[in-house]
């Protein structure tokens, strides 16, 4: 997605010989494409999404959801919140980085999150120069949650989740 923030450095690079905008987004690491978000939520996190996720929604992305078939109601640690964690990382490892082109930033959140403004902006700077950002799970914390989180689709990040995948 391009924004005001994009334009000077898409014009440098233009000058320094790129022959389409095409290819200066491609230098850039800026896509032309709808920044995509995917949510997998099961039975017992159907409410949220319909009720608060969704609804309150406020960014022009597309939103790729997926209804998961994991039973029991998926509290932190219990064997169905393992289940859809390993459910996750196969969906992004299989599933969607190799679906998307090289350089595409999306977005993977969980249901359990209600919005109250626009996130654009915040996620594409905090994107800057990363290839993937996680929100803490403790403020002053190392600690990351990956109950939201921006990547880039690039070699580094699919090996990233591979690693996480046979841990």
């Amino acid at each position: 997605t391009i924004t005001v923030k994009h334009t000077l450095r898409l014009w440098r690079i233009a000058r320094e010989g790129a022959r389409s905008l095409r290819e200066a987004c491609v230098k850039a690491r800026v896509s032309l494409r709808k920044t995509r978000m995917y949510v997998s939520y099961g039975g017992a996190h159907r409410r949220l999404w319909r009720d608060y996720f969704y609804p309150t929604f406020k960014d022009n992305w597309k939103v790729v959801a997926q209804r998961v078939a994991i039973q029991g109601n998926g509290d932190y640690g219990s064997l169905a919140f393992r289940k859809a964690m390993r459910e996750r990382v196969r969906r992004i490892v299989e599933d969607i980085l190799p679906s998307r082109p090289e350089g595409d930033i999306i977005l993977h959140s969980d249901v359990d999150i209600q919005f109250f403004r626009s996130c654009h902006e915040a996620v594409m700077r905090s994107m800057e120069g990363k290839d993937i950002v996680f929100q803490r799970e403790l403020a002053g914390s190392s600690r990351v949650n990956t109950g939201f989180m921006a990547m880039r689709c690039v070699p580094i990040v699919r090996d990233f989740w591979i690693e996480v995948r046979e841990r």
